[in-house]
């Protein structure tokens, strides 16, 4: 894989798009949300999961808002699903934080696009009480002097004006059509701009993040859009593609369990850090890591050579970790948010149970060092009896302390596999089922995977929901194929055993 020195990304730089603006950025804040989607089983000591995620997102929510206010960038762009409509109950509530909210930035002078997300839907609402409706209606004095522009899902936006250059801003699509109505509407606009470069907003999300569902490709992105900001898949990232970078900010809190921080690979991106950098660096570095926040487009910045800090990092490929995100410098880059809660997790076999012991006291130390709020952790443990209960009196322990804000712990029994198949050692939780125990062990996994994509599919619109149901399909599939297999392996092993009796 090809490996770049920075700076080589000066050629990021643009005459015709730098000057006279910064843009603020931030996404999937969804207010009135109250789960981590995909696990559930969830312990606190005092207020239920629900209480702290509502309350986490609301903070966030302010606080991202306190930052721009602070910074007083010229625009600031929401790429959607500001809400969670889903969650009915407050929806009201949670629509009045939400247009308070942007007042506040309006009233300062700050001009601001909001996209439409998918979660920004309520269900069973006529148009007049869908929640972007209302927030049209509410903030229609702002729209109406050109200090607003709202993009309602299916819709997009030439804004001219406000930049140096187009800004392009598109609200979320269906994805049912594989994207053909979105990539229309990319290369619509694209058209009008009459070979003018431009900057594209977004909710959909741009290139791979977890491979499911499969996202618009980078590569069919009009080459005009030089900077590319999207929302949508909750995890960050950053892409450079001279002349052309392509940004997700990411969520302003944990959405998703997919995007915790494995404990064992977190401490070891700290201790790589602080075999190179000072302290002070270290901790600034990994706070970028560990913390949620806010992205800023500074194109007064000449030639925004500060998109890393530090410059002269050595990273492979095209894909920027988090922790390289430039904030020390202009332009303010990434910024995290304080109020973010950090999201842990991690898989402790059997033996590994003094290490794991070790590196989360060490990490909770360190998170404590940066002032964070105490974590929240999902743990399987992989052993006998006596190992979980060991864990989980340690986890417990650490929850009453309030060094975790709450605690999702599973056991799961360990049993080794050999090179020739045989189980070499541990518990195996699949021996209540003998001679089966093959099959069921051979699907375990795979089932895990369809209960979670279950989950997910009743949150996701439908283009994203055909996706995950197909992929659910191929997972069945692959379940019976292993069962069908597994059965024929074992119908031979009975059919040798019988004709070695009769012999």
């Amino acid at each position: 894989m090809q490996m770049h020195h920075f700076p080589p990304y000066l050629s990021c730089y643009h005459p015709t798009i730098a000057g006279g603006m910064r843009i603020g950025f931030f996404t999937d804040t969804h207010l009135g949300a109250t789960l981590y989607r995909g696990g559930r089983g969830w312990r606190t000591e005092e207020k239920d999961i629900a209480s702290v995620r509502k309350g986490d997102v609301y903070e966030s929510f302010r606080a991202a808002l306190d930052l721009f206010l602070e910074e007083k960038p010229d625009i600031v762009a929401h790429l959607g699903d500001l809400l969670e409509g889903r969650a009915s109950a407050t929806i009201f509530n949670d629509l009045n934080t939400a247009i308070n909210g942007l007042k506040t930035l309006l009233d300062a002078g700050i001009k601001v696009i909001l996209l439409e997300g998918n979660h920004d839907f309520r269900r069973y609402a006529d148009g007049e009480n869908q929640p972007f409706t209302v927030i049209e209606t509410a903030l229609k004095p702002y729209t109406d002097r050109g200090d607003l522009v709202i993009v309602r899902a299916g819709e997009y936006r030439i804004i001219d004006g406000w930049a140096r250059v187009p800004i392009v801003a598109v609200g979320y699509h269906d994805e049912g059509d594989d994207f053909r109505r979105l990539s229309a509407t990319f290369h619509g606009a694209a058209e009008e701009l009459n070979g003018r470069k431009a900057i594209l907003l977004t909710h959909q999300t741009i290139g791979d993040v977890w491979g499911i569902p499969e996202f618009y490709r980078i590569e069919d992105i009009p080459d005009n859009f030089v900077y590319v900001f999207n929302g949508h898949i909750h995890k960050r990232k950053l892409v450079v593609r001279p002349p052309r970078i392509f940004v997700n900010p990411g969520s302003v809190e944990y959405q998703d369990m997919g995007e915790a921080w494995d404990v064992f690979e977190l401490l070891r991106i700290y201790e790589d850090l602080e075999g190179t950098y000072g302290r002070k660096k270290v901790l600034e570095m990994f706070k970028r890591a560990v913390m949620k926040g806010v992205v800023f487009l500074d194109l007064d910045a000449p030639q925004l050579r500060n998109l890393m800090d530090p410059e002269d990092a050595n990273v492979k490929g095209d894909d920027i970790p988090v922790y390289y995100w430039n904030s020390s410098r202009r332009p303010v880059f990434y910024h995290p948010l304080p109020t973010s809660r950090p999201f842990l997790k991690a898989t402790v076999k059997e033996g590994e149970f003094g290490r794991f012991r070790e590196d989360f006291g060490t990490l909770i130390s360190i998170l404590k060092g940066m002032d964070t709020k105490a974590p929240v952790l999902a743990v399987d443990v992989l052993s006998g009896g006596d190992g979980f209960s060991e864990i989980q009196s340690h986890l417990l322990s650490a929850l009453e302390k309030e060094d975790l804000a709450a605690l999702r712990i599973t056991h799961r029994f360990e049993v080794n596999v050999r090179e020739n198949g045989e189980e070499d050692g541990g518990i195996d939780q699949y021996a209540v089922f003998g001679e089966y125990a093959p099959i069921v062990r051979g699907v375990g996994d795979r089932i895990e995977e369809i209960l979670d994509l279950k989950v997910r599919k009743e949150e996701a619109r439908r283009g994203e929901k055909r996706r995950i149901e197909e992929r659910i399909e191929a997972l069945k599939r692959e379940v019976r194929e292993r069962i069908i297999s597994e059965l024929y392996n074992i119908t031979g092993r009975v059919r040798d055993a019988q004709e070695s009796l009769s012999e």
